[in-house]
């Protein structure tokens, strides 16, 4: 449940809200340093561009899915969010939310379920 208290996602900053006050789980983290690799010359690996999360859930309830919806009304949305780095620490950050194009339901609710967040800018 601490993790629920540490997730947080919002349209402002200063609006940030935690998943746990949207009755929703901590979902598992997926941090991504960089945007791309490029191989060099030496055959040495090089990152490139902003980091990206990606949070995902086994399932959400419609009603979850609809509180997250609520901060994506199209296919992506700039968002702020709080999330946990490569370095088990959590953050503040400026991110696009980029909304999944299919998402599978069974039962009134949607399963295996992944919201991505692309061009991460810590927030200091």
């Amino acid at each position: 449940m601490a993790d629920n208290l540490e997730y947080e996602i919002g349209s402002s900053f200063g609006g940030m809200v935690t998943l746990f006050s949207l009755d929703i789980l901590a979902p598992r983290c997926d941090y991504i340093p960089y945007a791309a690799s490029v191989v060099l010359g030496d055959g040495q690996v090089f990152g490139i561009g902003k980091p990206a999360t990606q949070w995902h859930w086994g399932f959400l309830t419609a009603a979850q899915r609809a509180s997250l919806r609520s901060y994506c009304s199209g296919s992506s949305a700039t968002v702020y969010i709080r999330s946990r780095a490569d370095d088990n620490a959590f953050y503040e950050y400026s991110a696009i939310l980029v909304w999944p194009a299919n998402e599978e339901r069974v039962g009134g609710r949607v399963i295996d379920f992944t919201l991505e967040f692309r061009s991460m800018v810590i927030i200091p």
